[in-house]
């Protein structure tokens, strides 16, 4: 009797968190489709989506996707006088969650935007990497963020992130490729071509559409 209880207990829970992770997955859905709408100026709209983002940021498989959306909503929405403020949020939330690979990306941002030494931005984003190696979501934020400071990256953190984006260039949509793409732009081309050569170290022969996108194919000799 007591097992059967159990048993139904059990899988009652199970059915409350599934229901949990269906809302919580349309919510961050939502606000994602907001962020690229919210200017710097819209203060109040910032912080509504800062507020329901937080909501979800202690719910298990959906913390890290909606502290991933706050990296995005900051680097869209915070102005200089209110980085300081961030920056002291979000050391307060590694001490309760160091593990956390999105709040130490967003710390890396904080870093990069105050100026710090290049290792101290560099060291968040390392431990990003560490706390988040396969996590996609962060792993696309990372991409964005690294390819924002690419000539701030030592080598091997380049080639780690060429590596990121290999493993999710699949999955990125339309307007993270311009995005992606437009920074590149700004890069030397001996440094575009590194990255190409590393891609194709990674992906063999095949040259998916993403590559061509971001114009990363290796360029033949002449």
């Amino acid at each position: 009797m007591l097992q059967h209880l159990l048993m139904a207990l059990l899988f009652g829970a199970l059915s409350v968190y599934g229901l949990v992770l269906t809302v919580g997955t349309a919510a961050l859905g939502m606000i994602e489709s907001r962020i690229p709408a919210v200017l710097p100026n819209q203060q109040a709209t910032s912080e509504d989506l800062a507020k329901d983002l937080e909501v979800w940021s202690s719910i298990p498989g959906l913390g890290d996707r909606a502290t991933s959306l706050a990296v995005r909503l900051a680097q869209a929405t915070v102005e200089p006088e209110h980085i300081e403020e961030l920056g002291r949020r979000i050391e307060d939330k590694l001490k309760q969650r160091p593990a956390s690979p999105s709040y130490w990306l967003l710390l890396a941002y904080v870093r990069f935007v105050r100026s710090e030494p290049v290792p101290l931005v560099t060291k968040a984003l390392e431990n990003s990497i560490l706390t988040g190696r396969y996590e996609r979501h962060v792993m696309i934020e990372r991409v964005r963020f690294a390819f924002l400071i690419w000539p701030l990256l030592t080598p091997d953190l380049q080639r780690q992130m060429t590596s990121e984006l290999a493993h999710v260039g699949g999955h990125l949509n339309r307007e993270t490729l311009s995005e992606l793409r437009t920074s590149l732009a700004s890069l030397p081309a001996e440094e575009r071509d590194t990255m190409a050569l590393t891609l194709q170290t990674r992906l063999g022969t095949t040259e998916p559409g993403w590559v061509k996108a971001l114009d990363l194919a290796p360029r033949s000799p002449t």
